[in-house]
């Protein structure tokens, strides 16, 4: 609940497909009890649920290379508002450092193509399969790219305990709670 911040509907859905693929990993025999206790298996598999639906809500807007609607990477809160403007002066920033070649820290072509590819979900083997590349150029690519984003937000005042751009790529997966760790200094 705390993480679909309060939507009962979302929450409700994202435990039944947790319960789905676990009931199917039991009867696939994908539990090993010597590994992990039941409890860990199970956040697991919610937790790899909650990152499919996170990834998929924000690659909505982004799978076309649109960069204009962060939607799905922040979610509205009436109670926090300075919360939601933080994120929204965070985000309009990254849109800028995405976008723009006007700067030292500008992404090449190619990392832009990375970036949208991760944010569509598709894995780095995946993409290094679609782009033609091996995978540790896709890897290589999206490290440059990741850190120039960081230095880029950095150098605009935007500073926070996890100042990577992993953070702020939204790799955590955990929505606005992740993009509010940051602020401006």
């Amino acid at each position: 609940m705390k993480r679909t911040i309060g939507r009962i509907d979302l929450a409700d859905e994202l435990s039944q497909k947790t319960w789905v693929l676990v009931w199917r990993a039991l009867q696939a025999g994908r539990y090993d009890p010597a590994r992990a206790a039941i409890s860990t298996f199970i956040y697991a598999v919610g937790q790899n649920v909650w990152l499919q639906h996170r990834r998929s809500a924000a690659s909505a807007a982004l799978v076309s290379g649109d960069f204009d609607d962060f939607s799905g990477l922040v979610s509205a809160t009436i109670e926090d508002p300075a919360g939601e403007l933080a994120a929204a002066e965070l985000l309009e920033a990254l849109l800028e450092g995405i976008r723009s070649n006007e700067h030292e820290d500008a992404l090449t072509s190619a990392e832009r193509e990375v970036v949208r590819g991760l944010q569509a979900g598709h894995s780095e083997r995946g993409l290094a399969d679609r782009l033609g590349v091996a995978a540790s150029t896709v890897h290589t690519r999206k490290v440059a790219a990741f850190d120039k984003l960081r230095r880029f937000l950095a150098k605009r005042g935007f500073a926070g305990p996890d100042a990577s751009a992993a953070g702020m790529m939204n790799e955590s997966q955990e929505g606005a709670a992740s993009v509010r760790r940051f602020g401006r200094e």
